[in-house]
């Protein structure tokens, strides 16, 4: 519940006041029909790779060799791991070769 009071909700706020004055502006602008429906659909498209980006926070995109290493350097199993580890220990657990890279 927390989830949708703290974040959901605002973001589906600022979305739908991004969403109407892009529609105003590209109104404005001249589009209308097709090209205003492409305009649109480029513009949900950058605004949910925003989103995203932002709601992952490295946990996704570094994948599970990552976490893997991290667990395997620490002794302990991926459960206890943060959920979002710092670029600085990612770079200590490279360096102690915990992770074998291919290069």
């Amino acid at each position: 519940m927390a989830l949708g009071w703290k974040v959901v909700i605002p973001l589906l706020v600022f979305y739908i006041g991004v969403l109407g004055g892009a529609v105003l502006a590209f109104q404005d602008a001249g589009l209308s029909g097709r090209s205003l429906g492409l305009a649109l659909t480029g513009l949900n498209v950058v605004l949910a790779a925003a989103l995203l980006f932002w709601l992952d926070r490295g946990r996704v995109i570094r994948g599970s060799a990552y976490a893997s290493a991290l667990a395997s350097a620490g002794g302990a199993g991926q459960q206890s791991l943060p959920a979002s580890p710092s670029p600085e220990r990612g770079r200590e657990v490279l360096e102690q070769g915990a992770v074998k890279t291919e290069e």
